[in-house]
């Protein structure tokens, strides 16, 4: 299956998860509910019971062995993966996603952050996220940041990718706004 242009193989992301000590079994959907963009989701099995709201850090712990667009835009923590009659991982039965629930989220403050806000959402496909989020752990891509770049940018006024993606790895920003400065034939050099 491919995910913006990049073929993807939902086994390789499930075998890297199983990888971690912490974690008994883990599945990986393609989700493309037509509500927001098509996304990965992990199912993760932990050994040992987690608290309720506990986020490890899969994802960065997975950043190690694969691409950036091979990481789950989201965990859905289970006791254990349904299963058919069979035995088999019954990849329908499993649950949708919600939004993360019960975490303390920043509210955009000042009209700056607000209009930032509400294009994150538009873009994102949701408004599950607080000022001080990380838009790529969103499920933010650079095709998506470069859509959010595109509807801030006024002509009079220059925002960089670091100002509009708080919380945002700083190297993947730099890296998005170098993308679209080549783009436009303004490559940024060192000397």
């Amino acid at each position: 299956m491919k995910l913006r242009g990049y073929r993807i193989e939902t086994g390789e992301i499930e075998a890297a998860l199983r990888r971690l000590p912490e974690l008994r079994d883990a599945a990986v959907v393609l989700l493309a509910d037509g509500a927001t963009e098509p996304r990965l989701v992990a199912y993760p099995v932990p050994r040992e019971p987690m608290d309720e709201g506990e986020t490890p850090d899969w994802r960065d712990r997975l950043r190690g062995w694969l691409p950036d667009y091979m990481l789950p835009a989201q965990f859905v923590v289970l006791e254990r993966l349904p299963v058919t009659p069979n035995g088999k991982l019954d990849r329908r039965a499993l649950p949708v996603p919600a939004a993360p629930a019960g975490r303390t989220r920043t509210a955009p403050s000042g009209p700056t952050q607000q209009a930032v806000a509400a294009i994150w959402a538009e873009v994102l496909g949701h408004a599950s996220f607080g000022a001080d989020d990380d838009f790529f752990a969103l499920g933010g891509h650079s095709l998506m940041a470069t859509r959010v770049l595109t509807r801030v940018r006024a002509p009079r006024r220059r925002a960089g990718a670091a100002q509009l993606l708080p919380g945002a790895h700083r190297g993947r920003a730099r890296a998005c706004g170098r993308r679209r400065g080549r783009q436009r034939g303004q490559g940024h050099h060192r000397t």
